[in-house]
């Protein structure tokens, strides 16, 4: 699948999934190559969540219980916050999920992970992207540990030596 720099940035996967959390039940999602996009209403307030795709820790294949103990395939986009992890596709059986599976970890970039426990991800043997799991995302710039605007303009202080009055009689004059 062949994207042009256009339509990279153009959704070109949109669904509505269940949300719990969601006044209506369910929240509207879009998928670029560069951004994920979450749209729903939480207690009266509609929130507009934008990520970058590199943002997520990869494309995991999960089993999950699903009516009648039947067990259901899922194709998640996972993110570390459970919150802002996509439900990419759903089936009963694995004749094709696996090749969605693969194809979403293909076209996003990201390493093709498999759930071995609910919340733990590996990645998938035999993978390309073996070695992306293990990159380091970027600091978080943190302002607090910076200079506030208005004392960055001024010196922050006496660039000179300070001077010692040692051998002084009196260094307060009183007259």
């Amino acid at each position: 699948m062949t994207f042009s720099p256009r339509a990279a940035t153009e959704p070109f996967f949109a669904a509505t999934r269940p949300d719990a959390r969601a006044d209506r039940g369910r929240r509207e999602i879009a998928i670029s190559n560069t951004h994920v996009t979450i749209n729903r209403r939480v207690g009266g307030v509609e929130m507009h969540v934008a990520l970058a795709v590199s943002a997520y820790r990869g494309v995991a294949l999960c089993l999950r219980p699903g009516v009648d103990e039947a067990l259901v395939y899922q194709v998640c986009l996972v993110h570390p916050d459970a919150d802002l992890t996509v439900v990419l596709d759903e089936a009963f059986d694995d004749r094709n999920i696996i090749a969605d599976w693969r194809l979403w970890a293909r076209v996003l970039g990201l390493p093709a992970l498999v759930e071995r426990e609910i919340g733990r991800y590996e990645v998938a043997e035999g993978t390309p992207d073996s070695s992306a799991a293990d990159v380091a995302l970027p600091r978080r710039y943190r302002p607090s540990k910076t200079r506030p605007n208005f004392l960055a303009r001024r010196k922050p202080g006496l660039t000179g030596e300070a001077l010692v009055h040692a051998g002084e009689r009196e260094i307060i004059a009183r007259d």
